[in-house]
């Protein structure tokens, strides 16, 4: 994927005459952005891995790994100059869908990076921040908030409600403007996205042509961490399955055991098809949505302004899960100091 990108941005590069054509521009923005995608998902899972930033050639055909601050530095700047050829979300034909990136999603994906790379990680000699003075924790902090409010304050995407989110994701809403920013596209007859963290389905049945799901589910535990009023504790922990037995065609909920509940984010039950293949069921993989956004902009604001400063980018994020009265009282602890900010960002993240 990564040398594809590069033969992509080589050829924009040379031939794309960005500077005077914008749907070439964007085209250059996705391929850069793509790339920045791929390199983050390499990092995450194997640290310092090989820098291949030009095609493949002879001389560069086996390369020893690169330090990952380089890598991180040089995908922060992408990101800088790949905002300057996307459109904002619905500014264009092409980013009026979440399938393809737009400027809110280069910004909130330079942002994340720049929260990695300022973060702790394992690294050859240990666990530790990078030694790198461009990567400082107050710099990345520093772009991670620029980004986020510049995505907030434009306005280009908007909070529905926590369950309707993941109802779109799942009816393949894809028309870019609500929580969605940018989504992994898959066609009906791949990906396994529902087969890995849908509600479980034992048969053909009345919601799917497909019996799976539930391959991965919460601990029962994460049910007691939501206050009870949470509406999205429901959502997200459910407790049953869909029979093996049916009746004129039709399953029934029936309670799991108590280590083998389901994600309830996911369901066959809210999509628009019948999903027929045996293993794959076309639902997108959701890679960045605006509540992310909010809890990145409250952690850059809290770290950098104090939390009363990061209150207004927290307390989004409950007012749609939790009654207002509930809300002010969280709020209230939470921004008694900067670390008891943080402490209810990791909470909310989790169960976000």
């Amino acid at each position: 994927g990564i040398e594809r990108a590069n033969q992509a941005i080589a050829g924009l590069r040379a031939y794309g005459n960005v500077e005077n054509n914008a749907e070439l521009a964007q085209l250059l923005g996705e391929a850069l952005t793509l790339r920045a995608v791929l390199y983050l998902d390499l990092i995450k899972g194997w640290g310092d891995v090989p820098a291949r930033f030009e095609p493949i050639t002879t001389e560069t055909m086996y390369l020893g790994r690169t330090d990952r601050d380089e890598i991180y530095k040089q995908l922060l700047a992408d990101l800088l100059e790949a905002e300057s050829y996307c459109a904002w979300p619905n500014e264009t034909a092409v980013t009026k869908s979440v399938e393809r990136v737009s400027k809110a999603f280069v910004k909130g994906l330079r942002a994340r990076i720049a929260l990695y790379a300022g973060g702790y990680s394992q690294r050859k000699d240990g666990v530790r921040l990078s030694t790198d003075p461009e990567l400082a924790p107050a710099n990345m902090y520093k772009i991670a908030k620029d980004e986020c409010l510049s995505i907030i304050n434009q306005g280009c995407n908007k909070l529905g409600s926590f369950k309707e989110n993941f109802t779109n994701l799942c009816k393949d809403i894809v028309t870019a403007g609500g929580e969605s920013i940018w989504e992994v596209p898959f066609s009906d007859g791949r990906g396994r996205v529902l087969y890995t963290f849908g509600v479980k389905h034992n048969a053909k049945d009345q919601y799917t042509q497909q019996a799976q799901g539930g391959v991965n589910g919460p601990l029962p535990t994460l049910f007691y961490d939501y206050d009870v009023d949470d509406v999205r504790r429901d959502i997200t922990c459910v407790p049953y399955e869909w029979s093996k037995e049916l009746v004129d065609g039709r399953a029934k909920q029936e309670l799991r055991s108590l280590n083998k509940w389901c994600f309830g984010k996911l369901r066959y039950e809210w999509m628009n098809r019948i999903v027929t293949s045996t293993n794959d069921d076309g639902v997108n993989w959701q890679y960045l949505r605006l509540a992310d956004v909010y809890l990145m902009a409250a952690e850059a604001v809290n770290e950098l302004d104090g939390a009363v400063a990061a209150a207004p980018y927290l307390k989004p994020i409950l007012d749609r899960a939790l009654p207002a009265a509930k809300v002010t009282a969280y709020m209230s602890a939470a921004t008694a100091s900067k670390s008891a900010f943080f402490d209810a960002i990791v909470e909310q993240r989790a169960l976000e």
